[in-house]
């Protein structure tokens, strides 16, 4: 076997085809005002295996029915195999014999099949992600699809992958590609139109050098593969880190549960202030302050007050509960708070917790609250859809997926994550009032949202939520055990401001932006006919949400 060194500009086929889908693709987008989603196209052309997991992300956002499932999943697999085949075939070596094209198409179509099968679940997460958007889906999903594409991908080639060691190069040429898509994507998702097809232009300029380097990296290798069946023997270690990392990430949370505990009742001379846990949250009456500082410390209970006026213990499942019935029971809690006290109420309230805090100061007339701060604050939830149990509509097969990891989650930890939940429900049906009551200010109320570095990943933060923010080095949850957001905190309620760090601000766009190539699609609000968007003329002070 003789092979030349690869070279472009003897495979110009392979580099047309490349950026032509790369420049189609963003065209298209932008065409349909689609623009949120354009840093996905640059994998359009990509090498195996990115090429499908481009296109799970659509089908599991855009499928309405499951015959449109069905028939869409037909057409994926076949027009990906046919891309794979001839981009694999255009970069083939020149002096080697290339497989007949039935061979090809044959091995590509099986490779794709299981490159979706292996690749589904981790689109599912990223789905489950633009609903709710919390970052550790986003950490479970991005590096175990990296890693399947490091076992999986010289299955565009050869037939015989699964059996073999794949030579370095061709990691190394996965993981480069990787990291070009990344980049590709950040900068179509913050160049201006003009720009979107030399960005487009290169970066299937780059997809053609990267078809051509893994293509002869694998025909071309000198010594003979080792048969060794790494791709499954991989596979099954990945899944078995996996569930063990869910065990263990759950049994710290717990731990951290049982370390950190709330006030019931305190009684100080100190401010009234409001403590609000997130979501799978759950609190047994233990009466350890929250906060650092001398506050009448209060905890917002998910299952309501006593006959005296007192929160009640609650669990893990009390948190389910829909959006509206929370915010219902905040303004119990907060008015008999208030009542009691005659002072103005301030609340500290994390995740979810920030979600129901944020909705009851902006559709409450005249709150009683002087302060809100909001730690690990939802950016943005339900950019996709998804049907009730038994109902078609977008996003259908994802949640049907979404289902099943749940049910498998549920055998591992005690926190329930199923899409079925009433909270995920009210906010998935409620999504364009929910994003834009998240933006709405509250005159006179002063506020500050602390989001954690990690949460950058999750999506674009908006500018205009409606209060100052700042960015904390910290994963999402669990700030109230953050020194430094303590002290945040008692400074912010006693009416000072800490310093600002705006390092961390440059960061977290860095990151924002280099996370947007991995996000799924995002629905648009006019084509889904389940979402009813509030009216332009309805001001913030008019929003209501429903139910």
């Amino acid at each position: 076997m003789s092979c030349e060194p690869p070279r472009l500009r003897s495979h110009w086929r392979l580099v047309a085809a490349s950026m032509a889908g790369v420049v189609a693709e963003a065209v298209l987008l932008w065409a349909l005002g689609l623009r949120a989603s354009i840093a996905v196209a640059p994998q359009v052309s990509a090498p195996a295996p990115f090429g499908v997991f481009h296109d799970l992300r659509w089908l599991l956002v855009f499928t309405r029915s499951w015959m449109s499932f069905a028939w869409a999943t037909v057409v994926m697999v076949a027009v990906r195999s046919a891309l794979t085949a001839s981009f694999a075939r255009l970069a083939w070596p020149h002096g080697v014999p290339a497989p007949k094209w039935r061979a090809s198409l044959v091995g590509a179509a099986v490779f794709t099949v299981v490159a979706t099968v292996l690749l589904s679940p981790w689109a599912a997460l990223l789905f489950g992600m633009a609903v709710t958007p919390v970052s550790w889906l986003f950490f479970t999903a991005v590096p175990t699809t990296l890693f399947i594409a490091l076992l999986i991908h010289p299955g565009a080639v050869t037939s015989g992958w699964w059996r073999e060691v794949p030579p370095l190069r061709t990691a190394g040429w996965t993981l480069l590609t990787f990291l070009v898509l990344t980049l590709d994507g950040a900068a179509l998702s913050v160049s201006p139109t003009y720009l979107y097809v030399p960005v487009a232009v290169a970066a299937g300029l780059f997809n053609g050098w990267a078809w051509l380097g893994l293509v002869h990296a694998i025909v071309c290798r000198e010594k003979a593969p080792r048969v060794v069946p790494l791709a499954p023997i991989g596979v099954v270690l990945l899944l078995a880190m996996v569930a063990g990392g869910v065990d263990l990430g759950f049994a710290v949370v717990t731990a951290r549960e049982h370390l950190h505990k709330f006030a019931r009742g305190a009684r100080s001379a100190g401010q009234p202030v409001v403590v609000v846990a997130g979501f799978g949250s759950f609190w047994n009456g233990d009466t350890t302050p929250a906060l650092n500082g001398h506050f009448d410390e209060r905890r917002y209970s998910y299952r309501g007050m006593d006959a005296g006026g007192q929160p009640l213990s609650y669990g893990r499942s009390d948190t389910h509960r829909p959006l509206g019935d929370l915010v219902r029971a905040m303004a119990v809690q907060v008015d008999a708070l208030h009542q009691a006290t005659g002072a103005p109420v301030s609340i500290v309230a994390e995740s979810e917790g920030a979600l129901v805090a944020k909705v009851y100061a902006v559709t409450t007339p005249r709150p009683p609250i002087g302060a809100l701060i909001l730690l690990s604050p939802l950016v943005d939830p339900a950019r996709v859809y998804f049907p009730r149990r038994g109902r078609e509509g977008f996003g259908l097969a994802a949640a049907a997926e979404l289902r099943g990891i749940a049910g498998i989650l549920a055998t591992l930890s005690p926190v329930n994550v199923s899409t079925d939940t009433p909270l995920f429900r009210s906010i998935v049906d409620n999504a364009p009032t929910v994003r834009q009551l998240l933006r709405c200010p509250v005159p006179g109320v002063r506020q500050l949202a602390l989001f954690p570095l990690a949460d950058a990943v999750v999506a674009p933060h908006p500018s205009d939520i409606g209060s100052r923010s700042a960015v904390v080095p910290a994963f999402h949850g669990g700030l109230l055990s953050n020194p430094s957001v303590k002290l945040t905190i008692a400074l912010e309620l006693s009416s000072r401001r800490a310093p600002g760090v705006h390092t961390w601000a440059r960061v977290e766009r860095t990151i924002e932006v280099s996370a947007a190539a991995w996000q799924v699609p995002e629905l648009p609000i006019r084509l889904n006919s389940a979402w009813r968007a509030p009216s332009p003329s309805v001001g913030c002070g008019q929003l209501v949400l429903p139910g």
